[in-house]
């Protein structure tokens, strides 16, 4: 079974090098990246989540379940340094990702891409990708499960 892995970017006001400094105190894994980013982990006994800083004031970080984005969220708002000017972090939501495939992709699935070009090009590109994607998910399973089976996979 495949765990859904959420991915969440907020925009925020963080001072970027006096965080960089605090999570230098309080976070054994601070790293920075060639780009500039700063990458840090947030460990418990439970679970470790990695989060990413931008320059610009991004803040990315993936969860599995509620629990962790409500704990690093918080972590975050308590642990971060507002620019000057500011009493406290905002964290405003610019988008979600959602992934259900690990990467590197199963055997199965990696089959699947562009394995048969017949097959791909019957089921994908004649019904169009926008037309695919407003499908309901029991036909997107349905046509997988086929796929598999022509492929002698299932």
């Amino acid at each position: 079974m495949l765990e859904v892995v959420r991915e969440v970017t907020y925009q925020s006001n963080f001072d970027y090098e006096a965080s960089y400094e605090k999570l230098c105190c309080i976070c054994p894994s601070v790293e920075l990246m060639p780009k500039g980013c700063i990458r840090f982990s947030i460990l418990t006994k439970a679970f470790k989540v990695w989060v990413l800083l931008s320059p610009k004031g991004k803040v990315q970080f993936a969860y599995k379940n509620e629990f962790e984005k409500l704990y690093v969220f918080m972590w975050l708002k308590q642990n971060l340094v507002p620019l000057p000017g500011y009493k406290e972090i905002i964290l405003n939501p610019c988008h979600q990702n959602i992934y259900k495939i690990p990467y590197p992709a199963p055997k199965v699935i990696q089959m699947l891409w562009c394995d048969e070009e017949t097959v791909y090009r019957k089921d994908y590109v004649t019904m169009g990708f926008k037309k695919l994607l407003m499908l309901p998910s029991t036909f997107l399973l349905r046509l997988l499960l086929r796929n598999l089976k022509k492929m002698g996979k299932f």
